[in-house]
């Protein structure tokens, strides 16, 4: 059970390190946040937390697996984090360009014929 709660905190903390270095870009902010404007006051306080916490998971992978295969545990988990985060951010901005879009007609579709009468 214990192992299983240090994995999970690895992966967590990893996670949450990605978001906080994503969150500290613009586009990235703009994106999660549904186009608010980007604080600067938050920029190196998100950045020192993203690394900090990269740091606390790459500790979590060594004291529960050792030097050897911490290491390489450590890669693995930041290589899922990332894909993970790389995943929310798309679908996050896949999900707002499809609600913000608003559909054009065709110019090659035929258009409805105009009564005759007029």
């Amino acid at each position: 059970m214990f192992d299983a709660a240090m994995l999970l905190s690895l992966f967590l903390t990893a996670c949450l390190g990605f978001a906080c270095l994503a969150l500290s870009q613009q586009r990235h902010w703009e994106t999660a946040t549904g186009g608010k404007p980007h604080p600067a006051a938050l920029i190196w306080p998100l950045r020192s937390a993203g690394v900090v916490l990269l740091a606390v998971s790459c500790v979590i992978a060594i004291v529960r697996d050792g030097p050897d295969c911490g290491a390489l545990l450590w890669g693995t988990t930041l290589s899922v984090a990332a894909f993970g985060i790389v995943a929310t951010l798309a679908a996050l901005n896949r999900r707002r360009s499809i609600r913000n879009t608003t559909i054009q007609p065709d110019d090659n579709e035929p258009q409805p014929a105009r009564p005759s009468h007029v």
